[in-house]
């Protein structure tokens, strides 16, 4: 099986820490009633909260499921997630965990 492939038990894992998360009100929706763990899957959530669970909770359910670099890949595009999706990019933040950019003007 591929490093970035989770067994059956490690998907079960996810699921439960994903439903155990605690956030504040207002923060996000309740990812409890949308994860499955009978069918071992998370869906019918709206993109604000898949947007929360890609830049912040992925990262923690998978903490000490993954083995050599992988953590520290999922960490990067959990960054990379948060930084282009604040309303001001930070750009410095950006090039130290090794993303570089090109700035376009986008007028809406």
């Amino acid at each position: 099986m591929a490093p970035y492939n989770l067994s059956k038990p490690q998907k079960q894992r996810l699921c439960k820490t994903l439903s155990t998360i605690k956030v504040q009100d207002g923060y996000s929706l309740n990812i409890t009633i949308h994860v499955s763990m009978k069918y071992i899957n998370i869906k019918g959530m709206e993109s604000h909260d898949y947007h929360i669970l890609m830049q912040q909770h992925f990262l923690v359910a998978l903490h000490g499921m993954l083995q050599n670099l992988l953590p520290l890949t999922i960490s990067w595009f959990c960054k990379f997630f948060l930084n282009i999706c604040t309303k001001i990019m930070d750009f410095i933040e950006m090039k130290k965990i090794g993303i570089s950019y090109h700035v376009d003007i986008v007028l809406t």
